[in-house]
């Protein structure tokens, strides 16, 4: 409930994540949504993308964008 109504950019993409998490859990698991609770949450870094743009005298400026691979795992209570 509180990712729906946080104003940062990142909200809506681990909201998505966490849905789709517990949708999976529902229909795979049998698990009832009600219990699921966030048991490992990560993010690491997948790559880079490598962007160049015109500096001074025509001479390139690389630029580094970078990747996030985004994991949630939830579990069932007992």
């Amino acid at each position: 409930m509180i990712l729906e109504f946080l104003p940062y950019r990142a909200a809506e993409p681990v909201l998505a994540t966490l849905i789709s998490a517990a949708s999976n859990a529902k229909n795979n698991n049998n698990a009832s949504k009600a219990k699921l609770y966030v048991s490992e949450c990560f993010a690491d870094q997948a790559g880079q993308l490598k962007r160049f743009r015109p500096r001074a005298k025509g001479r390139p400026f690389k630029i580094l964008k970078p990747i996030n691979h985004l994991t949630i795992k939830v579990a069932e209570r007992p």
